[in-house]
Parts: C-alpha cells; structure tokens; sequence
C-alpha cells in the first residue's frame, strides 16, 4: 500500500483539536495560532513547509520532520517535574555541540526554527509547534499545543538524554524524570521511531557505513509516514530496525529492543493497533512538549479563530479631519460554511453603533493542515471626529442568513489615541524614522524596537535586544500631536519590529522590512477638495450562465485582466457595475440579471490573470462590484453571544440553493469513479489536461482516449491520467458545478474531480469473488463506532485474500482504506450502507481489487 492510503487512514483517528474555549482577540498567542494554522496562501507564515510533504529531507535519507519531532525530545526530555527544572525550554540551542546530540539533526531542526522567535513567540513555543507540524504532516494526529514557554538562557544538565546504550534502569528514571512510566516510555519511543532513520557516523556503533542506502537505516520500512508500522515490523519478527537487530545487539546499543520487550512486548502488542497508537502518541506528545520549569504558566490549548482580525491600521490623513481606517478579517471557512458577505458592525469613539457597516472584499485564501481561510480585506476613511472605538464582523451566508461574531462579547476593540504612521515613517542610510500621531490629551510616547542580535557559532538563534526612545515632537494635527523618533539599525530591517507606546495604549508590532524608503509629509491642512468616497464596493460572488448574463456586457477576456483594470474599462463605458469572471474575463453592466443570485466566496477563487494575489470569480462565478449593496442593517438589538444567526428579507437577493447531483454520474463505456479530492499542487490526475467551455463528460473522454482515467473539474477542465495519484473521495454533493459544455450535467467542484475509469482499461478493479464468502457491499464505518472491530489488521501490501485470511474465525470481514483489515461476527452500530462508488481505494497488494475507502469499509459475509 502507498504511504497515502496509511496517511488518510490516521488523519481521521483522533480529533483535530481539543476541546477549548474560543480564542479572545487580541491574544498573546496570536503569532503562534498563525504559525501553527496557515500553512499556504495569504498571510501564511510558512512554518511547515520543510516538513510538507513528510518525505521532504534536509539530506540523503534524513526526514525532516523526524528531526523536528528528535530535537523536541531532547529539548524536553532535560526537564524533571519533581525538581520543576528543565523541559521545554529551549535550552537545545545551547546544546548543539554536546555529545549527546551528535549528527546533523538537531543543528538543522533549530537553524529553521530560529527565524520565527520574535517577541511574540519564544524559540520553546516554535519547538512546541514543530512537533504539532511534523506529526500533523505525517499523518499523524493534531497534537495539542499550548503557548507562553519561556526559553532558557543557557544548556541543560548533561545526562539526560537517553543513548542507546543505556540499561532498562537507566532509561526508566530518564524517563520518569518528566512524568513517564515504563507503558508511556515504551509508546513514546515507539512514536518518535516510527520516523526517520539511524545514520552513519552520527552512530558508528549500531550500523557500519555502506551498509544502507546513504548511510541511513530506517526504523521501519515507512520512513516518513506516521503509522504503527514501527510496532507490527518488530512484532512479526520482518523489522530492520537498527536499534533492534543488526550490529547494535552485539555492541549492546540495541535500545529499542530493550524497551520494547521491557514488559513482554505487552504495550508494543496493543500499540499494532492504529487508533491506540494515534491517542498515545498524541497524548504523550502533549505530555512532552508541556513539561516546563517553576514559574511557566501555559496557555489553553491553541485553537484556530472562526473570526480573527489582521493588520487593523488607523492612519490619520492631511489635515486630520479624516482617519483611514484598513485591515482584513481572515474567516475560518471549513467551520463558517457558506460565507457569501461579511461586513463591520463598528461603533464610534463614544461607543454609539453606527448604521452604515464597513463592506469588505475578498483580499486571498489560505489553509492549514485541517482546516481553510477566507481573507476579506477593508478600506475606508472615518471622520476622526467620531472615529472607531470598537466592530463586529457579521458573516452573511449565501440563503440570506446572518452570524454576527463578537469576540466572546467583548468585540473586536480599536484605540485611536496612538496611531503609527507609515507614511510618513521610513528608513534610510543605516537609520529608521518611526512617526506617531498621538491625541493630544496623551503624555509623551516612546518608540520600542526589538531586534534580533546574532549569536556567537554554532547558536544559530539570535537574542533579542529591547530600546525605549522617548519620541520628539513634530506639529499639531487636527486633535493629534506628531511625533518622531530615529533609531540605528543593527544588522538589517527584516530583524526589528517595532512600535509606539503612550499611557496605556499602543500600536505595535510593525516589521522593520515595511518601511518605505522616503517619508513622506503629512499637511496640518485638508485637501482641497476632500477625497470622494469609493463609487464601488465588492458585492460578493454572483453566479453566472450561458442564457442569462449576470451583467450584460463583455469588456475584455485576456491575460492581464485585474480588479482595477476591469473596473476602470467598466466606468469609461459609463456602466454602474463590473464583474471579473473564470480569471481573465471582464464584465460590465448597468444592473444584474435577475436570474443571478449570491453564492458561497468558496466558489469566486481563481486568481485574476493579471495580478494572481487576487481573486478574479471562477466558472459560471462573478466577483462582482458596484455600488453600495443594499445590505443588512444593524438596526435593533445587539447580542452579546458569540454569534447570533438572523434571516433578512433585505439582503441583496434570496438566492436559490446551487443545484446538487443526487443520481450517480453515467457514460456509456465507463466506470464512475467518484468525487475526488483535488489540488493545484496535487493533482490527481497529473498527465493532460485542458480547459474548454464546451466541457462535459463525452468531450473529455474523447480528449483523454488512451487514458485509464478521466475526470472533470470546476466545470471546464479535463484532466487525464494512467493512474489515480491521490483516491481521496468526497461527498457526491461536493461535485456539483454544472459542465461548462453541459449544464444538465455536473464536472466536479472547487477542488472537487467527478472521475470515470474506462473499462477497456486492462485489470479493473473490482470485489473479487471470495470461495465461502458473499461480498455484501460498501458500508459507512467511523473511527468512534467501528462497525467490524473484533479484530484489526494493517497490511501496507494489503489484497481481499489476505484480510479473509486473517478473518477466517470470524463471520464478517471488509477491507478500508486500501491496507486496513477488519474483521468480526457482527455489523456493529447503525451506520447503514453507503454509495458502492464510494468504495473504490485500490487494495495496497493487489491494484486490481478494492479496497474500501475513508470511512467506508467493502463487507464480505461468510456463506452459510
């Protein structure tokens, strides 16, 4: 079986984050809910990206997520929760050279986290992620992570860290020492092992060098995929673990032998089973990373925000009668389902609510490992007389329903009393000019910067270094003072952040690297005339169709079309509204066709051809601008709860629901597949492909002739392959966009493949008939119920013959998840049967069978 199949498989045996309360903004943990959570996209932090995909190496045969998941263990494993020392401390960097973290490990696990200390984040917390990274990409569970460690500022006591020579007695009371018992010993080696490799000369004692591939010996035979692999290798007696077998038994270096067997193979036993390896490892994973010297109070466990605002900026303009205000709201999508609009319910300076909402426009997408992000962006400008002192994002679904998110009651607060200005700030010739407005009724502010001051070799972190300068005053503005402080940098602008304080209030966190290269003046008087309020607002994304236009002209469609190029063509025609569509296409009217209704933004997500940051629509969907919408108001009562869903006969429009397929898609001649999983980055279908709007199932077939697969995605696009790299299915409902070529027929989703498999293709998988069984068909399973759970087999090379094998006392036995074996003598739990398409992952042994699916298990019976 592929490592994918074992990788979907332990995705879904634990639950992605325990149970905590809502995150209040701002938070102390904010940086590090980023690093954990944004992946790829907008805003994202990139933490992850050396460890995605698992088989990413730092060398030849080095994992690198393995070294991520050492290195925190042996930062941790210093700790001693009697003597409250030591843990998760960071004191790793101080301890590169020390003969207990020989190889190349741990310098190249703590040189890529250094760059994310700041004074937001502390190295332990990066180290406490990277754990949560490394096993999460691997396929492993969502380890629980907790912010506010505090580093250390030197090494950690010598002899902590278990070597593979060490006695039984040794390694208990190493391990003891941070609250494990022999069972927790035993699971948490075996967690960390089933990772990476043992290389040469990091261990010249337990493996010769040109004895393995690159000098490296595997723990087991799937290297870098999270699974139980480690604990059935060792237990069948196939494992080429070097801490096991080999040379390491005569130089008595054979440590995990050792512990395994240190209770009769009892735990190692229990731990062949996938769901009870998942819990332990994430458990004891928790346990490791939260052992923390006297003093450290940990945070709750970090969840990602439904809602959480970035970069909210005030900026006061020219003459001080205005103040911009900018931003964007990231909305968590996999949880806020349907998200058509979002707007801020904001209140004034004297907390009086405002009845005019702050639109917002869709700025870009983002994911994680479990979940995915919308960004909108905001822009606008506020007489600074009133100001903003407070807002509440309210989230308007595409059915004309409204959430409205604030902030567990205490909505999301903004203070103008203190307002960096990046304009007028800026650096130059060594040296950085920060400049504040600050009211007039506050003291004097100080500048604070921090900067990241190198370390003497092999320390690849930096120290951080804090300056308070007292600020000097410039002029008055309306009712706001500026002024300005310089202060020299030491190394370059990317180390220092920065900001202003005065009294209690602040603007802070502001990178060295945004500073423009002029400052720019800022007039004590108006513009004459003042600036226009915006003529167009983002309405949301409106679908579209071959027979009714959503606005009734085409302007261009080309490979330079951005949002303000297709506006400007749309205003010089004179015409209220413009559309941008499929990414190139630009669109132009004077109202929208009737027939049009708003739609999830999930669907508006192709970058524009001419600026890919943005979002340009998608198929049959228009990101649409014009004119204020006649939104929502918040007039009435305001709820304290954190949301509050209300339906309003004053939205835009109410929409009909986007059509669904509820009948299995046919064509003469081939084998419907499924909806599947798909991404830019992954395709499943990797070897052609098109785009065309005369798409559908007959003219991509055609296009794909001499291909095994063929499938059709976002409505126009075909793509072809001799193998289906990825076999992730989904709902059928998640393949609902009509054919471009076609609408009477549905070619996939956002992300979404509907595949057909030829059935001249030579060996078609199939449920091979089993001498004294009946195949019963595709059943829905669940990790929490199991509907066969008597007994569990893994199997990478796994075929329908041999999981009968292993079923043979048992009346019923089905395969999931193409290496996954159940068996049993009852259908357990009243899940019921599922679609039979649905259970099309090809068996790891035997790519002619089926082998279930996730979450679906292909059932025999055995005959009477």
């Amino acid at each position: 079986m592929s490592t994918t199949a074992w990788t979907i498989a332990l995705l879904f045996t634990s639950l992605h984050y325990t149970s905590s309360a809502a995150p209040t903004w701002p938070s102390s943990v904010d940086e590090l809910e980023d690093i954990l959570f944004l992946n790829s996209g907008y805003h994202a932090r990139g933490f992850a990206n050396p460890v995605t995909p698992c088989s990413k190496t730092f060398g030849p045969g080095r994992v690198t997520a393995a070294a991520w998941v050492r290195t925190a263990f042996h930062d941790a494993i210093s700790g001693n929760i009697y003597l409250k020392t030591g843990g998760l401390d960071g004191s790793i960097q101080f301890e590169i050279n020390s003969g207990e973290n020989n190889g190349q490990s741990i310098p190249t696990a703590v040189g890529m986290w250094a760059p994310f200390l700041s004074n937001r984040t502390s190295l332990s917390d990066v180290i406490a992620a990277g754990v949560y990274a490394a096993t999460r990409s691997c396929g492993g569970p969502a380890v629980p992570v907790r912010g506010g460690h505090k580093d250390a500022i030197k090494a950690g006591p010598i002899g902590s860290i278990p070597q593979p020579q060490n006695t039984i007695g040794t390694f208990t009371n190493q391990f003891a020492s941070i609250g494990m018992d022999r069972t927790a010993m035993i699971q948490i080696v075996a967690c960390g092992h089933t990772l990476g490799s043992v290389h040469f000369p990091d261990t010249d004692q337990v493996i010769d060098q040109g004895t393995f591939t690159d000098d490296s010996a595997p723990f087991d035979s799937t290297p870098s995929t999270f699974d139980t692999t480690i604990a059935t290798e060792y237990l069948q007696g196939t494992t080429k673990d070097p801490l096991v077998v080999g040379r390491s038994v005569a130089s008595k270096r054979n440590s995990d032998f050792v512990i395994f067997n240190s209770d009769g193979n009892t735990t190692i036993t229990a731990l062949q089973n996938a769901q009870t390896f998942s819990t332990a490892c994430r458990s004891l994973f928790q346990q490791m990373i939260e052992v923390v010297p006297s003093g450290v109070v940990l945070t709750d466990v970090i969840t990602p925000y439904d809602v959480k605002p970035y970069d909210v900026q005030l900026t006061l303009l020219d003459g001080g009668a205005n103040i911009s205000l900018t931003g964007d709201i990231r909305i968590r999508t996999s949880q806020i389902k349907n998200a058509a609009a979002v707007q801020l319910l904001y209140k004034d300076r004297t907390g009086t609510a405002v009845s005019t909402p702050i639109e917002t426009f869709v700025n870009g997408l983002a994911s994680g490992f479990d979940d995915s992000y919308t960004f909108l962006g905001f822009s606008t400008d506020l007489p600074a007389d009133k100001s903003i002192s407070s807002f509440d994002v309210r989230v308007l679904a595409a059915d004309g329903s409204s959430t409205t998110y604030n902030n567990n009651g205490n909505s999301f607060q903004v203070d103008d009393k203190v307002i960096y200005q990046a304009p007028q700030s800026c650096s130059g010739s060594g040296k950085l000019t920060a400049v504040a407005a600050v009211r007039n009724d506050m003291p004097v502010p100080q500048l604070q910067v921090v900067a990241k001051v190198p370390r003497a070799s092999p320390n690849p972190v930096p120290s951080l270094s804090t300056t308070s300068i007292p600020m000097a005053t410039q002029s008055a503005v309306g009712a706001y003072q500026l002024y300005s402080a310089d202060y020299t940098i030491p190394s370059s602008l990317g180390s220092v952040t920065f900001g202003v304080y005065a009294g209690g209030s602040a603007d802070t966190y502001k990178n060295g690297s945004s500073l423009a290269s002029a400052c720019k003046p800022l007039s004590t008087t108006p513009p004459n005339p003042p600036p226009s309020p915006p003529t167009s607002v983002f309405w949301g994304c409106y679908s579209d169709s071959f027979d009714a236009r959503a606005l009734s002209y085409q302007a261009s469609d080309s490979s330079s079309v951005t949002l303000e190029s297709c506006a400007s063509q749309c205003s010089q025609l004179a015409y209220k509204f413009s559309g941008v569509e499929y990414g190139s296409q630009c669109w132009c009217g004077n109202s929208l066709d009737s027939s049009s209704t708003i739609q999830p933004l999930s669907e508006c997500t192709q970058p524009c051809s001419g600026d890919p940051s943005k979002l340009c629509g998608g198929a049959l969907r228009l990101s649409l601008y014009g004119p204020s919408p006649p939104r929502v108001s918040n007039s009435g009562p305001t709820s304290s709860a954190t949301s509050s869903s209300t339906r309003s006969s004053s939205a835009t429009s109410t929409p009909s629901s986007t059509p669904t397929p509820t009948a299995i898609p046919s064509l003469e001649g081939y084998d419907y597949v499924g909806c599947l999983s798909d991404s830019v980055n992954n395709r499943t279908l990797y070897d052609r492909s098109q785009s065309t709007p005369t798409n559908n199932y007959t003219t991509c077939a055609s296009f794909c002739s001499g291909y095994e697969f063929f499938g059709v995605e976002y409505s126009s696009e075909c793509y072809c392959g001799i193998s289906l790299l990825y076999n992730i299915t989904e709902p059928l409902s998640s393949c609902s966009y009509p054919c471009s070529g076609d609408p009477s027929a549905f070619c996939g989703g956002s992300s979404r493949l509907t595949v057909f498999r030829s059935q001249s293709a030579t060996g078609a998988p199939r449920n091979p008939p089993i001498p004294g069984y009946t195949y019963k068909g595709c059943y829905i399973d669940s990790v929490g119920a199991r509907t066969l759970g008597d007994k569990v087999y893994f199997d990478a090379q796994l075929t329908v013959e041999k999981c009968a094998a292993q079923c043979q006392d048992f009346t019923f036995f089905g395969t999931e998840y193409g290496g996954e074996c159940y068996c049993g003598n009852e259908l357990k739990g009243d899940l019921g049967k599922g679609v039979e398409a649905e259970c099309q992952f090809l068996c790891g042994g035997d790519k002619a069978e089926f082998c279930g699916a996730g979450n679906r298990l292909s059932v025999y019976e055995k005959s009477a």
